[in-house]
């Protein structure tokens, strides 16, 4: 199967599916049933192959074509308009960049910010939390601070990560559990994923389905973190797994705890309904996993992943720079019509193709003179 080049039409498309996976990530992480019988798993990968859509925009010559003889067509023409000596589109593409370098600027103002704050907490010896992590976490090499300027237990950095937890009145199964966690966070590289999406947050800051996505990324991250922490626990465990939660929720204030993508966190501001989804899935999901569910969710997502590049969507007509270049005689001497197997019919000049063509502008000239092909006859 041959791949085109990349066009302006074939970003287009791999928005729109990137966009449309990010929904039915969306509606799918609020079904608590779903992520009971699926885990998380399903998800990510969905989030995963979305992205490689967009950062892959390619169109395959034998994909099916849709043509717009309306939309498409009309946004060419306004596109191609000048504005002095700029086209419409060059400046459309300027105010892009512009933006997205305003996105990268801001966000790395925030998180400068952060670790600004971070470095100001007041450390204090510790004797407990240097004794569970001695005990439970000596493999993971990881630090934990504890301070009374933490709001809540977080973990930050990437290849030095660290974990800060405010001082709390737990008890050693109760910090194990809650360690365990935002080791989670570590092992998971969680920090790593959301830096990335802000780089994608901050490309498309036009599009309202990416900037509000970062709600979800952060969610799904923190019930993978659940997931993995109790994966191995019977249900008396992870009711003290949940319950040490509520113990740390008790004494601090979550509202205090503002996101950023440098810092992953047990809990933020924007609990509300996850913190009952969180518990309800650990409750309800069973010990073993429901194979049946998960196969045929990952068919359907790697199925759909495919599909995505066997569909195009392009203008009836080519986009021209000047009313010269537009000026092509067909006849029947260099050009033919070619009916495809998926009824696509495209005009060929010279031996290479020039546009696709509904079927009702083969009756009107100079269409009606041309030898029309079928790619059946074309192959043999």
């Amino acid at each position: 199967m041959g791949i085109s080049k990349i066009s302006a039409y074939s970003l287009a498309n791999a928005i729109i599916f990137f966009s449309v996976g990010l929904l039915v990530i969306k509606r799918l992480r609020r079904n608590t049933n779903f992520l009971v019988n699926n885990g998380i798993t399903a998800l990510m990968v969905l989030l995963m192959l979305s992205v490689i859509r967009v950062l892959l925009p390619l169109d395959f010559s034998h994909a099916l074509v849709i043509p717009s003889d309306t939309v498409l067509p009309v946004i060419q023409k306004v596109t191609d308009l000048h504005v002095g000596s700029l086209t419409i589109g060059s400046l459309i593409l300027g105010i892009w960049f512009v933006g997205t370098s305003y996105v990268l600027i801001k966000e790395l103002y925030n998180i400068l910010k952060t670790i600004y704050s971070i470095g100001k907490y007041r450390i204090i010896a510790n004797e407990q939390a240097e004794r569970v992590l001695k005990n439970h976490f000596a493999s993971d090499k990881v630090c934990v601070f504890v301070s009374p300027d933490v709001d809540v237990p977080k973990v930050t950095g990437f290849r030095h990560a660290r974990i800060y937890i405010p001082e709390l009145e737990l008890s050693d199964k109760e910090l194990r559990l809650i360690l365990l966690h935002e080791v989670q966070h570590i092992r998971g590289g969680d920090t790593f994923i959301k830096m990335c999406y802000l780089f994608l947050k901050a490309a498309f800051w036009w599009n309202p389905i990416v900037r509000n996505f970062e709600l979800e990324i952060e969610n799904m991250l923190e019930l993978r973190c659940d997931l993995a922490s109790t994966k191995r626990m019977k249900r008396n465990e992870r009711v003290e797994y949940l319950e040490a939660i509520l113990n740390v929720m008790k004494q601090i204030e979550p509202e205090k705890a503002v996101y950023s993508p440098h810092v992953s966190t047990l809990i933020n501001e924007r609990i509300g309904e996850l913190t009952k989804q969180r518990f309800k899935v650990i409750l309800e999901r069973t010990l073993t996993c429901r194979r049946k569910f998960k196969i045929a969710s990952m068919g359907i997502i790697i199925s759909a992943f495919i599909c995505s590049y066997l569909i195009i969507i392009q203008p009836v007509s080519l986009p021209c720079q000047n009313e010269a270049e537009c000026r092509l005689d067909l006849t029947a001497e260099n050009a033919h019509i070619l009916i495809c197997r998926d009824k696509t019919i495209e005009i060929y000049v010279d031996g290479e193709k020039f546009t696709t063509v509904n079927k009702k502008d083969l009756d009107m000239p100079p269409l009606c003179d041309l030898t029309v092909h079928t790619e059946q006859e074309k192959q043999e």
